[in-house]
């Protein structure tokens, strides 16, 4: 319903697929139930949609619609993209449904990286030793959307894609953490608080990008 942080999310809810997802329940647990009028009006209407499905039979002396409102055949296109035609269990409530959903989420790829290094990329921006800033920070330089002057002036927000500093280069991500002289005299700076903190000593850009990809130290 929502992908985590760890996955490379925000947690943020997805709001139109949780409504489709709590008239989903409502729908097939009504349908499967047939104990009130909604029941044999869903069923009127939405049966014949998720038969072919598996998810229930027809009895062919009730009639049923063949050409359903259109909320019900979004209704059958959040089973299938969600793959809930799987879902064998007699148990079709809203919590469920949510659960089989988020554990479903993949992890959000990132260009370069393999899954495990993705994995632990996604840890590293979750991981509490970091302030919600940090994690904003840290997300976001994962997805490659720091609001550098390269990115900024590629959206026509910027004047100038030039780094600021007297560069003569665009400002881009790794040109203002690693290429920049101003960036490195700060990783020289604090290189001994980093090395406490990652357990290593050596500094690379995709390190710096992502954080240490054997994870973060917890104290």
């Amino acid at each position: 319903m929502w992908k985590g942080e760890n996955k490379g999310g925000k947690a943020i809810p997805n709001i139109p697929l949780m409504i489709a997802v709590q008239c989903l329940s409502y729908t097939i647990t009504n349908i499967r139930k047939q104990h009130n009028k909604a029941a044999f009006f869903n069923t009127f209407y939405f049966a014949t949609t998720i038969r072919p499905l598996g998810l229930c039979t027809l009895d062919h002396r009730t009639p049923y619609s063949w050409d359903p409102p259109g909320h019900y055949k979004h209704l059958k296109k959040v089973i299938t993209t969600q793959q809930l035609h799987t879902h064998r269990s007699q148990d079709w409530s809203f919590k469920t449904l949510r659960k089989l959903i988020t554990d479903r989420d993949t992890i959000t790829a990132i260009p370069s990286l393999t899954t495990e290094q993705c994995t632990t990329v996604w840890e590293n921006t979750a991981s509490p030793t970091l302030t919600n800033k940090h994690t904003e920070i840290a997300w976001m330089a994962a997805i490659r959307c720091l609001p550098t002057r390269y990115f900024m002036y590629s959206r026509g927000i910027a004047r100038t894609a030039r780094c600021p500093h007297g560069c003569r280069e665009s400002e881009t991500e790794e040109h203002i953490l690693w290429w920049c002289k101003v960036a490195q005299d700060i990783w020289l700076m604090i290189s001994a608080f980093l090395t406490r903190l990652t357990g290593s000593a050596a500094m690379t850009l995709q390190s710096i990008l992502f954080g240490p990809l054997q994870g973060l130290r917890s104290h």
